[in-house]
C-alpha cells in the first residue's frame, strides 16, 4: 500500500513538473527563439532575393584555393563592392550568427555545469 502511495505521489510529482518546465519554456526560451527563427527567414528570403548564391559560392571556392589571406581579401572586396542591401544583410547576418552562437555557448555551459553538480552528488552519495 506505501509503495502504491509513494508511485503515485511520484507520478502526481512528474505530472507538475512537466507542467512548470513547459510554462518556463513557453516563457523563458520560445520568444528568443521564435525571434531568431524570425530573423533567419527574413535574411534567408532577403539573401535569396538580392544575392545570387551559386556566384558567391563559386568565386568563395576559387578564393578559398588561394589560402586563407585570399578569402579575406574576397570577402572584404565583395562587401566593399556590393549594394547596401546586401552589405546590410551580411552584417545581419554576423549579427545573428553571434547570437546564435551566444545562446549555444550559454546552453552548453548550463548543461555542463548542471552534468557536473549532479556527478559531484552521485560522488557523494557513494561515500
Amino acid at each position: 500500500m506505501t509503495r502504491q502511495l509513494l508511485t503515485r505521489d511520484q507520478q502526481f510529482t512528474n505530472r507538475i513538473m512537466r507542467r512548470v518546465y513547459f510554462f518556463w519554456f513557453m516563457k523563458r526560451i520560445a520568444p528568443t527563439i521564435l525571434l531568431q527563427l524570425g530573423a533567419f527567414t527574413l535574411l534567408a528570403v532577403g539573401i535569396h532575393e538580392f544575392v545570387s548564391i551559386r556566384f558567391v559560392s563559386a568565386n568563395a571556392i576559387t578564393a578559398l584555393s588561394g589560402g586563407v589571406g585570399a578569402m579575406i581579401s574576397y570577402v572584404m572586396s565583395a562587401v566593399a563592392k556590393t549594394g547596401f542591401i546586401p552589405q546590410l544583410l551580411f552584417g545581419a547576418s554576423v549579427m545573428l550568427g553571434i547570437l546564435v552562437l551566444r545562446d549555444l555557448r550559454r546552453a552548453f555551459q548550463r548543461l555542463m555545469k548542471h552534468e557536473l553538480e549532479s556527478t559531484a552528488a552521485l560522488q557523494r552519495l557513494s561515500r
